[in-house]
């Protein structure tokens, strides 16, 4: 009833659903019994769904429709076992069976498990529209009637596989070609037997039904009524055949019956004793295993080659005597569709070691494909198989071995080479076989071979022999050759095996650091003969500086006239001696500034003072007039202020006037100081004069270089003013250079320090300078 209903109608559904389930032949008449869900109308569609080989075939009202999977539709929540409700279909949803319903105007889909032992096989299916939705109630309806068509699905299976059953069974019984004898299960006599049956025993088909089956077997034969064996049968014409038989007892209605089966094996069992007698006499493993993988005969060359006994390998497992890593080989031998040639695995012997076999054979299987019985001989190719892997072994540690590996015959011929000669010596292997070994020495060096051949046969071998040998073109090679004897299977000498290990790398290694060794030692000395040339120059300069101050003071003196008056040609000698003293302090103070900065023991006084202090000082005013030349200077406001030693930035900057105003002719000199950065403050000094060169600007400020001037005439000076200088700037942790180009004259400069470093925090009490790791 659309829109709902109440209890009794609930009742009446499946009331009406039971019933024409039960009396549903087939899957096509289940769906009919479904139908009733609409006509009553509980619903507007009703259908049932099979699920067979993972796709669903739906049956409504008594007709079949196209199969579809059952992946990506409903049905793989109903496999789970429960009711299925979805009151909002639409053609959005995310099965494609509710889409194609959505498209036919339903808007809810209820779908109830049909099970048969526990399995879902289908699923009694329900929809709605016009949006009436299922409800809980309904829910369980639709499980109670999925249960009545479970029922009645289950019987229609039963009742179709004992069809089945039944018409397979007779034909079995009357075209097996072994023995099959249905007797009764409380009197023995036999109902029915088929042709194997007549043939083994003698007896007609006519005859065999109404004997008892002691007459075949004897008295307490399948008293049991179950069992299996041998057993012997008692032709019609008295002669004796051996059965192999089991027995089972099977019961329908009260009525009991003893089904027998088997075959003759009287022939099989002649056989058996011959065939025994091959196999024990083959010096080969022969085994057999059944479906189960187990060993079900094996000859005792199998049991002597791994040296377990016959009772511990009968009925083991086949796998547990092979070697874990060939279990895969074991497998897959196994999985051979009939034949087995030439697997190769390893079978552990009673004493736990591994032995190499080969396994032929042969894989019987059963009409479904499973596995009835393996039979196969396993043939021992242990000496083989090690013989061929030390060989192989061998083989690749030759090939692939760092060093090369050379066989000369005693004459020097090379038979065998390496992979690793060729990458040494640039041959490929096929030039080196058969050439004479001089080949591999640089010439005038082939008689170290002959040398290395002659002590190899008479110490037997050498070790570490270094000798320098020659590959393709100028290639060269320093080798430790270590050589020693190759004798044959009578122990003779036969040839001589060379391995040779590159040690190029390591003799070149060894080279440059005697080279280094030599150079740090004549480092070493030049050092010394520094520091000894700086001691004798600091003491000859102290020992000069005291004599020419007192030459330069009475030179003063002199020419102030203290001691009475000078004629011109008295002055001029004396200004000469006055100025020539002069030269050689500001000589001796550099040579001694020069040593202070070698050894490490010259110190500069920083502090805060005006740069404009020094402009008088190191003007060089009276040079610069001398020439006609001017020498102005700029000082940025905020650029006064710096940060140094001021005898020493004096130093620095009379240096650079000077040189300035030496080698200018026209023009004049400009110093100008401005600020850098908040940091730093940068002095520059720019001239008009030549400019320098490149080449020049390269060496300018090494100790002892001076650049030739313009006019060639030599302008004096010791050549260490712009060492000394950058030495000074570096103490102040500045920066000196310049900046010239020939014809357009030259601007030297340095930086220093507008005001002190900043002084980093000491550590407080308890030792630390910030925040403690945990803070952090």
């Amino acid at each position: 009833m659309k829109g709902g209903y109440s209890k009794p109608g609930v009742l009446q559904l499946l009331s009406g659903l039971a019933s024409r389930a039960k009396a549903a032949g087939n899957r096509a008449e289940l769906s009919k019994a479904a139908a009733y869900a609409a006509e009553s109308g509980w619903c507007d569609k009703a259908f049932c769904a099979i699920i067979e080989d993972g796709s669903a075939q739906a049956y409504e009202n008594g007709a079949k429709k196209e199969p579809a999977p059952v992946q990506g539709s409903s049905l793989e929540e109903v496999r789970k076992g429960k009711v299925y409700v979805d009151n909002s279909i639409g053609k959005y949803s995310g099965f494609f069976d509710e889409r194609k319903l959505a498209e036919e105007g339903f808007t809810a889909y209820l779908s109830a498990p049909i099970e048969i032992r526990g399995k879902v096989l289908g699923a009694l299916c329900f929809a709605k529209k016009d949006g009436a939705g299922f409800g809980a109630e309904d829910s369980a309806a639709s499980a109670v009637a999925a249960g009545f068509f479970s029922i009645a699905l289950s019987g229609m299976e039963l009742s179709r596989k004992a069809d089945e059953a039944e018409r397979i069974s007779g034909a079995l019984l009357r075209s097996a070609a072994d023995i099959v004898i249905v007797a009764d299960g409380k009197s023995g006599i036999i109902l029915e037997a088929n042709e194997g049956a007549e043939v083994a025993s003698g007896y007609s088909a006519s005859e065999l039904p109404g004997m008892g089956l002691h007459l075949l077997f004897g008295e307490n034969a399948f008293r049991a009524g179950e069992g299996g064996g041998m057993y012997r049968l008692s032709r019609k014409n008295g002669e004796q055949r051996t059965l192999e038989l089991r027995a089972g007892k099977a019961e329908a209605d009260g009525f009991g019956v003893i089904v027998i089966a088997g075959s003759d094996a009287t022939a099989r069992l002649r056989q058996a004793s011959d065939y025994k007698d091959v196999v024990e006499s083959i010096s080969e493993m022969i085994f057999t295993a059944g479906g189960d993988g187990k060993i079900a005969s094996v000859n005792e060359e199998a049991a002597r080659a791994l040296g377990r006994s016959r009772d511990s390998l009968l009925g083991a497992p086949f796998g547990t005597i092979v070697f874990e890593r060939d279990w895969n080989a074991l497998a897959e031998a196994f999985a051979s569709e009939r034949d087995i040639r030439g697997v190769e695995l390893r079978l552990v012997t009673g004493a736990g070691e591994q032995k190499w076999f080969e396994l032929n054979g042969r894989v019987y299987r059963d009409s479904s494909g499973g596995i009835v019985k393996v039979a196969g001989v396993l043939r021992d190719i242990h000496s083989k198989k090690t013989d061929a892997e030390s060989a192989a072994i061998a083989k690749n540690m030759v090939d692939n071995s760092s060093d090369a590996i050379l066989i000369l015959d005693d004459r020097g011929v090379i038979q065998f080479a390496n992979k690793r000669s060729e990458s040494l010596f640039g041959y490929a292997k096929a030039e080196l076989a058969g050439r004479d070994g001089y080949l591999l020495f640089p010439p005038g060096k082939e008689g170290e071979l002959d040398a290395l051949i002659r002590k190899t046969k008479y110490y037997g071998s050498l070790s570490n022999h270094a000798a320098e040998m020659a590959g393709k073109g100028d290639r060269r090679v320093q080798a430790s050759i270590h050589s020693s004897i190759v004798k044959n299977a009578e122990d003779k000498t036969e040839s001589q095996m060379y391995i040779i290990r590159d040690v190029t790398s390591q003799w070149k290694f060894e080279e440059a650091e005697k080279k280094q060794r030599a150079l740090e030692e004549k480092n070493r000395r030049l050092n010394e003969i520094d520091k000894e040339k700086s001691t004798f120059i600091s003491s000859v300069s102290h020992e000069l500086r005291t004599p020419l101050t007192s030459i330069h003071g009475y030179s003063s003196l002199l020419l102030e006239m203290e001691a009475g008056a000078l004629n011109d040609e008295q002055k001029r000698f004396v200004s000469i001696i006055h100025a020539e003293t002069e030269r050689l302090t500001k000589l001796i103070n550099d040579l001694l500034d020069q040593s202070r900065l070698e050894r490490g023991k010259f110190k500069i006084s920083p502090e805060l003072f005006d740069l404009r202090s020094l402009t008088e000082k190191c003007s060089c005013s009276v040079l610069a007039q001398k020439k006609g030349l001017y020498v102005k200077w700029d000082v940025a406001d905020d650029a006064v202020q710096v940060y140094g030693d001021p005898s020493r930035i004096a130093q620095v900057l009379l240096n650079l006037v000077s040189n300035a105003v030496k080698f200018t002719q026209e023009g004049g000199v400009a110093v100008r100081a401005t600020r850098l950065s908040r940091s730093f403050v940068r002095v520059e000094v720019a001239d008009t004069g030549p400019g320098i060169s490149e080449e020049g600007r390269a060496r300018l400020f090494k100790a002892f270089t001076q650049l030739p001037s313009q006019d060639g005439k030599p302008k004096g000076g010791s050549g260490l003013g712009l060492s000394i200088s950058k030495e000074i700037i570096k103490l102040h942790q500045g920066k000196i250079g310049v900046d010239s180009e020939v014809g357009k004259g030259s601007r030297f400069w340095f930086t220093l320090r507008a005001q002190p470093p900043k002084k980093k925090k000491k550590p407080d009490a308890a030792g630390a300078s910030g925040p403690t790791p945990a803070q952090a």
